[in-house]
């Protein structure tokens, strides 16, 4: 069980670009969103480039 909660926090704590462009998204929950959806757009393509 250890090893299980030990991976769910180095997944947690990982660098996720597409986690942190659903959190700043029209309906994310950080209060800093993208200026536009072209930006919005722009960065999505970042963070599905760097999901692989």
């Amino acid at each position: 069980m250890a090893p299980g909660i030990l991976a769910f926090f180095m997944e947690d704590a990982k660098d996720n670009k597409l986690q942190a462009w659903l959190r700043r998204c029209h309906f994310g929950t950080y209060a800093d969103k993208y200026p536009d959806a072209r930006t919005q757009l722009e960065e999505y393509g970042v963070a599905l480039g760097s999901a692989s």
